[in-house]
């Protein structure tokens, strides 16, 4: 059986936006906590577009998915570059950190634009035809901070010392970059595979990247 696809959109790496370099930063700077790394660590920072999915056999291969996501994105986007016609889609707003109501854990509040919004709902309408499964759309609406989450256990709330520990890593480390001309940050849409599951939390999964596409304009 093959492994599980998923979609995410990440903080562009090339230095066009400040929150991959950020994210980073406070990261390494949780190592040193009491508490330690959570199981936010053990992605990329992101936000997800879609839940898992898990092909089947016969199921088409992840480069016809990769067809049909590049072919719904221009059909979506706010502007599409005539001379190359690599299509874009406005900027996510990103808010500064904020608890889960629940003390579940700590996160950056997101806003999309109404274009990437139906992006995901078409997006995930023709996946799942295509998988014969049925994926689940996502709000795309946080960046995780902090949480704990536990294979077949489920999650955990933060004590509020632990809570308090994040969010004062967040104010030195991630706080300075969000207030920034967010316009022209750069994202990533992403097609996954993940290769192998974190064993721990803190420690990485193994991904195995099949597409990548610039969603906003550079």
């Amino acid at each position: 059986m093959s492994n599980r696809l998923i979609l995410h959109i990440e903080p562009s790496s090339d230095g066009s936006n400040p929150l991959f370099q950020a994210f980073q930063t406070y990261w390494q700077a949780t190592l040193s906590t009491s508490t330690g790394p959570t199981t936010a660590q053990s992605y990329r920072p992101h936000t997800t577009v879609t839940g898992y999915w898990q092909p089947q056999p016969g199921s088409p291969p992840p480069h016809e998915a990769s067809t049909i996501i590049s072919q719904i994105l221009q059909k979506t986007a706010d502007n599409v570059d005539p001379n190359t016609s690599s299509a874009y889609h406005s900027a996510l707003r990103v808010g500064p950190p904020i608890p889960f109501a629940d003390g579940s854990g700590l996160v950056l509040p997101l806003q999309p634009p109404n274009s990437l919004l139906t992006f995901v709902t078409e997006i995930s309408i023709s996946l799942s035809a295509i998988y014969a499964t049925s994926l689940r759309p996502k709000t795309i609406n946080h960046m995780s901070l902090a949480y704990f989450s536990y294979e077949n256990a489920g999650d955990r709330k933060m004590s509020a010392p632990e809570l308090a520990e994040f969010a004062a890593l967040s104010e030195q480390f991630v706080v300075p970059v969000w207030n920034g001309r967010q316009e022209e940050w750069g994202w990533d849409l992403v097609l996954l595979e993940q290769t192998v599951p974190s064993p721990a939390v803190g420690v990485p999964h193994g991904w195995l990247e099949h597409g990548r596409w610039r969603i906003t304009k550079p």
